[in-house]
């Protein structure tokens, strides 16, 4: 007895997680309401296969769940009623009617029926909608047609599965052999694309890695450091300035820009440069890669009045550089756009597009972070005017200090 209730309690927690599954995520056009979902036809299934108690448990626990977990809370309580009270019923009308086939055609209409009314009910008097819960029915009924229809089916395909002519006969045979292959296929199954996504999230995310020489961290927090003095020096640079900083770790440890995203490289770069520019008042602002539209990490302070936007970078989203900026700043923010006095691009990042106008060139004597090439640029002002107009000659070196 005790390892056929433990048999049940297993088979619900998966019917439980099916219909989870079948409610959050397998989601069907419909013109009444947007969307319809696959999760009525589990609960039905529920109350066929495991009988009314176990079935009752497996359907409402498995979509109150959906509405725990996706913010609608306040129906969790009747979910867990209505879609329980589904699967009873539906089990107890094919119970009482001997497992014919008309019995579970009429016990999924009357299961749909119980959650047309339980849902209208639960809105208008337990959540104080009144009459205007009824703007839920003709969805509701085409949820349930769907249900229904999709569960029937595959009541019928999963018989021809387990090699039996009759339901009733392949529902008796569920317990024996039909249900502990199925859910075994359906666990592997689960399994399988569980590690798919898994890879996909990694794919995406990204993977990190740590550097092997440990020699190479000094040696680019002393390059950068170098850099940043040069800068310095060429752009005139002095307090309140901004220096935009596009780095690729990838390029400089030898590989790729975008494939070999290395933190500790990210980190020593950042502690290079600032060691020269936060003495003097200049400020970084970190560009973040492609994929978060090269949006800037920048201290607040900066930028007092710019319209900041809501971002963490990452290794992979955002760049390793930035995401050092983001855990190094006092108060970092995020921003779309700036017009900086100067910037560095370590490795082909693109800067460009944060400077100010006019951006000059400059030549550094420290032109590589590890193997990444690094280039430089200064800005001055724009020359407007034709033939006529005078110039300040001054100006052409960058801005002045007033």
């Amino acid at each position: 007895m005790r390892d056929a209730n433990i048999k049940k309690l297993v088979l619900a927690a998966l019917m439980a997680a099916l219909t989870y599954v079948a409610t959050s995520i397998v989601q069907i056009p419909s013109p009444m309401q947007g969307y319809v979902n696959l999760g009525d036809c589990i609960v039905l299934l529920s109350g066929w296969i495991l009988g009314p108690w176990w079935g009752a448990a497996a359907g409402g626990i498995g979509s109150m769940l959906v509405d725990l977990i996706g913010g609608y809370g306040h129906y969790a309580p009747g979910t867990l009623v209505i879609k329980g009270c589904m699967a009873l019923v539906a089990a107890l009308i094919v119970k009482a009617m001997k497992e014919s086939k008309a019995s579970y055609v009429i016990s999924a209409v009357v299961s749909e029926v119980i959650m047309v009314a339980g849902y209208f009910g639960y809105a208008s008097l337990l959540l104080g909608k009144g009459w205007g819960a009824a703007a839920s029915i003709p969805g509701n009924l085409v949820q349930g047609a769907m249900g229904m229809v999709i569960g029937l089916v595959l009541l019928v395909v999963l018989a021809g599965k387990a090699g039996v002519r009759t339901v009733a006969k392949w529902r008796r045979t569920w317990y024996t052999e039909g249900a502990e292959l199925l859910l075994r296929k359906a666990a592997e199954r689960s399994s399988a694309a569980f590690r798919s996504c898994e890879e996909r999230k990694i794919a995406m995310a990204g993977i990190i890695h740590e550097v092997e020489r440990t020699d190479l961290l000094e040696q680019v927090r002393q390059e950068a450091a170098d850099a940043a003095r040069q800068l310095a020096e060429a752009a005139r640079l002095r307090r309140g300035h901004i220096v935009v900083v596009g780095c690729s770790t990838s390029e400089v440890v030898g590989h790729q820009v975008g494939s070999w995203s290395t933190p500790q490289i990210a980190q020593a770069i950042f502690d290079g440069l600032n060691s020269v520019f936060a003495p003097m008042g200049v400020y970084i602002a970190a560009q973040c890669c492609e994929h978060l539209n090269r949006a800037l990490i920048v201290e607040h302070e900066a930028v007092p009045g710019a319209e900041i936007v809501n971002v963490l970078p990452q290794p992979k989203a955002g760049s390793s550089f930035a995401t050092a900026a983001y855990q190094s700043f006092r108060h970092p923010v995020a921003l779309e756009e700036i017009r900086a006095d100067a910037g560095l691009d370590i490795g082909g990042t693109l800067i460009g597009m944060h400077l100010k106008k006019v951006a000059v060139p400059v030549r550094l004597p420290q032109n590589h972070i590890g193997s990444a090439i690094l280039l430089a640029a200064r800005v001055r002002p724009k020359f407007i005017g034709g033939e006529r107009a005078i110039y300040d000659e001054h100006l052409k070196d960058g801005y002045p200090e007033f």
